[in-house]
């Protein structure tokens, strides 16, 4: 594989994560309208000027590259001020999934990954690291799925594909205390089928946990997943199965899901609405792409635009992030607003949240050429990292 191709990662890997099952969401439409209502009780959502929203609040800003000059990512940010992330091989070192103290501003290696493989997507909880693996290249993927004991630093390769068609999307994880759940996908001739895989921690046993559907998600008792709406299998819907009474219930109709996350016990998704699949010029029909939290039953819109393309939403108890073409936002549950956050680079990466802290990045090297050649030569672009702790 070419640096060339790897410089953003997992920006540019994690988009593929937008072709899900059902459909490929794609910018079929321009309309100047942006409407922020919420679906169900047509509220106007603020937007402001985050010390409007946090108060005079203080932002911390921090160089992502390590003593050996060596710059990293980020990947995740925990209440206790710990930024997981990774650093690409570089300089004869392969890549390293490390740990980053924002209060001793030690890093620390958690594990070094092998055969040039990267790091996509991560989940952790008190007593598990849980992340996908993925080397893309012209012709095939390579790609593997690791559960990493936090106590005995027992590794378990739970997933491992060294031909992958280019074509497969790297799979979707997620986590819980007793078992661990993944999408799976396999080409078979024009098309691709998707199933859920998991593994029983206790008996470390693996298993299939449901086909024909896509794009995990644990929350407590429910687990969420991508299904088709219809038999017509025009559009994605998100299906909910409660492990108590194990029922099952389609909770979005005509929302197109296409990624989705949790809190344990709220699901953030992104979609589109108003697909005119009928459309004989499809080229005219419009994309309605919406940012949405589903809650106690209810779903709210918090977001939507035709001109804005919504991706990697976010969730945590206080805040609701995701990517956007023009600003750098964050939802807040507790005032119902949208806190603009200072970026002039609000295409450049996404926001990670927890229920303390708000962290996203810019360019360290301004002049875009100059920042190019330097992630060419070194697998990823310098960033700064800024971070604001919200104490409530």
């Amino acid at each position: 594989m070419k640096k060339s191709l790897a410089i953003i990662i997992p920006i540019l890997i994690v988009a593929s994560l937008l072709i899900v099952y059902f459909f490929y969401v794609s910018s079929i439409g321009k309309n100047t309208n942006n409407s922020k209502k919420n679906g169900n009780k047509n509220e106007t959502v603020k937007e402001e000027d985050y010390k409007n929203v946090f108060g005079d609040v203080k932002i911390e800003t921090v160089r992502a590259a390590l003593s050996d000059g060596r710059p990293w990512g980020e990947l995740a940010i925990s209440d206790k001020g710990e930024i997981y992330g990774y650093a690409p091989a570089n300089n004869n070192i392969p890549c390293q999934l490390l740990t980053f103290n924002l209060s001793t501003k030690k890093t620390e290696v958690i594990y070094t990954i092998k055969d040039k493989l990267e790091p996509v997507m991560f989940k952790y909880n008190e007593d598990y690291f849980l992340w996908t693996e993925r080397l893309s290249q012209y012709d095939t993927n390579q790609s593997r799925i690791i559960l990493y004991n936090r106590k005995n630093k027992e590794v378990v390769i739970l997933d491992e594909e060294k031909k992958l068609s280019p074509d497969i999307p790297p799979q979707n994880i997620s986590l819980s205390k007793d078992y661990v759940l993944w999408s799976k996908a396999v080409s078979d001739k024009d098309t691709i089928k998707y199933s859920i895989m998991k593994y029983d921690v206790r008996s470390k046993k693996t298993s299939v946990f449901k086909e024909d559907v896509t794009v995990p998600s644990i929350a407590g008792n429910n687990i969420a997943w991508l299904g088709p709406e219809n038999e017509k299998r025009e559009n994605s819907a998100i299906f909910l199965n409660n492990l108590k009474n194990n029922t099952i219930k389609k909770v979005t109709e005509g929302k197109n899901p296409f990624y989705l996350d949790n809190d344990g016990s709220s699901f953030v998704f992104s979609g589109v609405d108003n697909l005119d699949y009928q459309s004989k010029n499809k080229e005219k029909a419009i994309a309605l792409y919406s940012i949405n939290l589903y809650e106690n039953g209810n779903i709210r819109t918090i977001e939507k635009s035709t001109t804005d393309h919504f991706e990697f939403p976010a969730i945590s108890t206080n805040f609701i992030s995701w990517r956007s073409d023009d600003k750098v936002r964050v939802y807040d549950r507790k005032s119902n607003k949208i806190a603009i956050l200072p970026s002039d680079y609000a295409g450049y990466g996404y926001i990670l949240v927890s229920n303390k802290y708000i962290l996203w990045h810019t360019p360290a090297i301004k002049d875009a050429d100059a920042a190019k050649k330097k992630a060419i030569e070194q697998g990823i672009y310098l960033s700064d990292l800024h971070i604001i702790c919200i104490k409530r």
